[in-house]
C-alpha cells in the first residue's frame, strides 16, 4: 500500500570513487563490469529491473519481464558535462565533493508515470573524470525508500564482487497493490462517489500532515499555494554542514543534564532540533515567497529576539520522515520490501523555536521534548489511521502532504546515514572498496530541506546537506550560534 502512495519521482545518489585507469581499455573494463553486474542483479531481483506504469484512477502498476534489464548510461564528455564536472577527482575530493557537482537537470529524469511507456524501477549512470569514477544511482520512489535503497546498493555491490545474490521475486500485490487491494491483499471496493469522497475527506482530516490535491498532482507531493513566488524564480543553493560526533556528544550530554533524562537523546533528535531552529531563523529573516510573508520591521525585531508581538502567535513545523518498520506491522515488515516511511510533524510556536537559537537551555526546554514526543508517537494505531486514509482515496494522486516548501517557518528533515557508505564494491580500476563520499543527485536545489548523508560505520562525523534560498543560506553560514557546533562547510 505505501508504495502506491509514495512520490512518483526518482531518488538519486552519487557514489564517489577514485579511478586509476587512464587508457580507453581501462574505462571499457570498468563499464563492462558494471553493466554485467547490473544484468545479473536484474535477473536475481526482477523487481529492480521492472517497469512502472500508471492505469485507471491513477493506480501505479509493476511490469516484470525476463528481457528487462537495469539501464546503464555513460555520461559523455560534452561541453555541458565538462562545465558541470570542472576539475579532476582530486580537486573535487579536496573541496569535499561539493553538492553542486550532482545538481543538474541533465542528470535526472522526472520519474512521472504514464500508461504508454514503462518507467524503469532503477537505472544507473556512470561518469568518469580524470582520476575518478562517479556511480549515479537512480531508484524510483514508488518502490524504494531509504532502507530499500540500502538493500539495492548491497545487492548491486555484491554482484560487482561476483558474490551470489539469492533470487527473490516479491508478489506484485505486495509491492504495488491496486486500489481494490489492501495492505495484506484484502479486497475492497473503490469507486468514486459522493459518499466515497466524503469518507476520504473525513479520513484526511484525521491525518493533519496530509491534504487533498484536487489537481491530482500527487501522490504525496506538497500542496503549492496559489499567488506565491514560483519556485523557478527563487534563487537556491545547497551546502553540506559537517558536524563532529564528539561535539554532538557534548550537546547531547548538555541536553540530558538540562532535562534530567535517564538516557542520552539520540543524535538524530538533537541534530534535527538544532537544524530546525537555526534554519527557520535564517528563512524567517530572508524569505517572503508566500502571500502575506512580507517581513516588517516589527517582525524582524521579533526574529532577533528583542521585542514585537506581531509574530508571537505564528507556528513553526519540523517535518521528520519516520520508518514504521520497527514500530508497526511487525509481522508484515519481516517480508516487506518498499516504502515504510511516513511524515511526522512537530508543531510549536515560532517564538519558542527561535528562542532555541539563543541557548542550549531553550533548545532543551522548548524543542527537544516535543520532537521526541512526535517521533515516539508513531505506533500501530498511528500507522493504521494513515493506512485507512489511503484505502479511502479514490485516486492515489489525490493524496498530498500539507505544506508548501516556500513556507519559511518549516523545515523538512531526513536521514540516509546508515545506507550504503559501508557497502564494499569491486570495480576494475577502483583501488578502494568503499565509496569515499555519497552525495544527493537532483535536478535542482530544494528549499527548506536537510538530509543527513550516508556515513560508514564508525565515522566520526555527520554530514548534513541543507538546501535553502541563497539569502537564507548566507544568513545560516553567518549564524555564530549555529557555527559553534559546525566543524566545516562544504560547497
Amino acid at each position: 500500500m505505501w508504495n502506491q502512495y509514495s512520490p512518483r519521482v526518482y531518488i538519486g545518489l552519487a557514489l564517489c570513487f577514485p579511478f586509476e585507469g587512464t587508457d580507453q581499455a581501462s574505462l571499457l573494463r570498468a563499464e563492462r563490469h558494471i553493466r554485467e553486474s547490473l544484468d545479473r542483479l536484474g535477473e536475481a531481483r526482477p523487481d529492480f529491473s521492472a517497469k512502472l506504469t500508471v492505469g485507471p484512477e491513477g493506480c501505479a502498476s509493476l511490469q516484470r519481464c525476463p528481457k528487462f534489464k537495469i539501464p546503464l548510461d555513460v555520461i559523455s564528455d560534452d561541453e555541458h558535462s565538462a562545465k558541470q564536472y570542472n576539475g579532476d577527482y582530486e580537486t573535487h575530493k579536496k573541496s569535499g565533493f561539493a553538492p553542486g557537482l550532482f545538481i543538474d537537470k541533465c542528470l535526472v529524469s522526472s520519474g512521472a508515470l504514464s500508461a504508454e511507456e514503462g518507467v524503469p524501477a532503477s537505472k544507473v549512470s556512470l561518469k568518469l573524470v580524470k582520476g575518478g569514477l562517479y556511480l549515479l544511482i537512480h531508484i524510483h520512489h514508488s518502490l524504494f525508500d531509504g532502507c530499500s535503497m540500502g538493500i539495492f546498493l548491497d545487492c548491486f555491490a555484491a554482484q560487482t564482487r561476483s558474490e551470489n545474490v539469492d533470487y527473490l521475486n516479491h508478489p506484485t500485490q505486495q509491492l504495488i497493490p491496486g486500489l481494490e487491494d489492501g495492505a495484506n491483499g484484502d479486497r475492497h471496493v473503490h469507486k468514486s462517489s459522493p459518499l466515497r469522497d466524503q469518507i476520504f475527506e473525513a479520513s484526511v482530516a484525521q491525518c493533519p500532515e496530509y491534504t487533498i490535491l484536487h489537481d491530482r498532482s500527487g501522490p504525496t507531493q506538497p500542496k503549492m499555494e496559489s499567488g506565491a513566488v514560483p519556485m523557478s524564480e527563487i534563487r537556491r543553493i545547497g551546502k553540506v554542514f559537517v558536524f563532529r560526533n564528539d561535539r554532538l556528544q557534548e550537546l547531547r550530554e548538555m541536553i540530558q543534564h538540562e532535562l534530567q533524562l535517564a538516557k542520552l537523546p539520540t543524535s538524530y533528535t538533537v541534530l534535527s532540533a538544532l537544524a530546525w531552529a537555526h534554519i527557520v531563523q535564517a528563512r524567517n529573516g530572508h524569505e517572503n515567497y508566500l502571500p502575506g510573508d512580507q517581513c516588517t520591521a516589527d517582525e524582524q525585531t521579533q526574529i532577533e529576539g528583542r521585542t514585537g508581538k506581531e509574530r508571537s502567535d505564528k507556528e513553526s513545523s519540523l517535518w521528520n520522515s519516520v520508518n514504521w518498520r520497527p514500530r508497526a506491522n511487525k509481522e508484515e515488515a519481516k517480508e516487506y520490501f518498499g516504502n515504510a516511511v511516513l511524515p511526522v510533524v512537530t508543531r510549536l510556536p515560532l517564538k519558542d523555536v527561535l528562542s532555541a537559537c539563543r541557548s542550549t537551555k531553550n533548545l532543551a526546554k522548548f524543542v527537544i521534548p516535543h520532537v521526541r514526543e512526535t517521533i515516539t508517537a508513531v505506533n500501530q494505531k498511528y500507522v493504521d489511521k494513515r493506512e485507512d486514509m489511503m484505502r479511502a482515496a479514490p485516486d492515489p494522486r489525490l493524496v498530498g502532504v500539507n505544506y508548501d516548501p516556500r513556507m519559511r517557518e518549516m523545515v523538512h528533515f531526513n536521514t540516509w546515514r546508515h545506507f550504503g557508505a559501508s557497502t564494499e564494491w569491486a570495480i576494475p580500476g577502483v583501488p578502494v572498496s568503499r565509496a569515499e563520499a555519497i552525495r544527493r543527485v537532483h535536478g535542482d536545489w530544494n528549499l527548506g530541506t536537510a538530509l543527513i548523508l550516508p556515513a560508514p560505520a564508525g565515522s566520526e562525523i555527520q554530514e548534513l546537506f541543507v538546501s535553502l534560498s541563497t539569502a537564507a543560506m548566507e544568513a545560516l553560514c553567518n549564524d555564530s550560534e549555529w557555527l559553534e557546533w559546525v566543524d566545516r562547510i562544504v560547497g
